[in-house]
């Protein structure tokens, strides 16, 4: 009679610890899922709106953190970090910024971030007001001016009367000959075919003329003039498939305001088919469409000097 009874109670024992571990199991898996709901509901729940002085701004968590290292992107890394910013009384997050300016932001955020070769020099043309307020985001020099081309030479040059230095960096116009004229081509080292580039100069010494700009690898075998359809930059005007264009005296070097001393930008953009050039100083920047039937992948860059002691340096990153 005593076994019979121990042995029942031994049963309704295991019984209970059966169905205590069955409990603890679905409580752990309640929190589990529990955890998953609120993560998929944090992502999924994308839309923010901020209060930036009073001015309220609709954007996503998404943008936000689509340029990663700056303050921006560490506030709304996590949940934890959204629920400790600072709220008006309607919830929104509140900021303590220019609004005009952090509007830009999130439009320039939104149109490019996503293509990573447009990172590069991302605010380079925007106000010193702006690039000063990027900065203090803690975006860093790689998107407020963008990095130049590091590797790029003046590799050869076509005809006679330029004088190159030993690094391939300082090129200018030695021919003084008043019977025996050159305007000698200079052509670049580097191969561009794909994303963006942006290559400074410092114009040292300039008389009236001087062309900057790019032409068709294929075509750099040949002595060419500006006049070749493969031809795109600027001298006294614009110069299109080779041609030149007098439609309007701002497309010119006058236009763009270059002084000697001054320094130039000339991008060249593969991805949108198109070459700009900058003024630094006077921040005066013109573009032009390529045509690839005329000037196909890849381009090369492209001087030439008409006069006696031009001089014109290609600037290294750390310049």
């Amino acid at each position: 009679m005593f076994f019979c009874a121990y042995f029942q109670v031994e049963q309704f024992y295991f019984k209970v610890k059966d169905i205590l571990n069955t409990l603890a199991e679905s409580n752990e898996v309640a929190k589990q899922i529990k955890n998953v709901d609120n993560e998929e509901l944090f992502l999924a729940n994308d839309l923010i709106t901020l209060n930036i002085r009073g001015k309220i701004l609709f954007t996503s968590r998404s943008t936000l953190l689509r340029i990663s290292n700056t303050k921006l992107s560490r506030l709304f890394t996590n949940e934890t970090n959204i629920d400790k910013l600072k709220r008006d009384q309607n919830g929104h997050i509140y900021f303590d910024y220019n609004p005009i300016l952090f509007r830009q932001l999130l439009i320039i955020i939104g149109d490019y971030a996503n293509n990573l070769e447009r990172l590069n020099g991302l605010f380079r043309l925007c106000s010193e007001e702006f690039k000063t307020f990027v900065y203090q985001l803690g975006f860093d020099d790689y998107y407020v001016n963008g990095i130049t081309n590091l590797h790029e030479r003046f590799w050869r040059t076509i005809g006679y009367g330029a004088k190159l230095d030993e690094n391939k960096r300082i090129v200018q116009h030695i021919n003084k000959s008043w019977w025996n004229k050159s305007e000698p081509i200079i052509i670049g080292k580097n191969l561009y075919s794909n994303g963006i580039a942006r290559l400074q100069f410092i114009i040292e010494k300039r008389h009236r003329r001087m062309f900057i700009g790019i032409m068709s690898s294929s075509f750099t075998r040949k002595y060419c003039d500006d006049y070749y359809p493969s031809v795109y930059g600027w001298n006294e005007c614009l110069i299109i498939n080779g041609q030149e264009q007098y439609v309007d005296k701002k497309f010119s070097f006058t236009h763009l305001s270059i002084l000697q001393g001054d320094t130039i930008e000339l991008e060249i953009n593969c991805l949108d088919r198109k070459i700009m050039l900058l003024n630094k100083r006077s921040r005066i920047n013109y573009e032009i469409l390529i045509d690839l039937n005329n000037c196909p992948l890849p381009w090369v860059l492209r001087l030439r000097l008409f006069y006696p002691d031009d001089k014109v340096v290609l600037l290294n990153q750390e310049s």
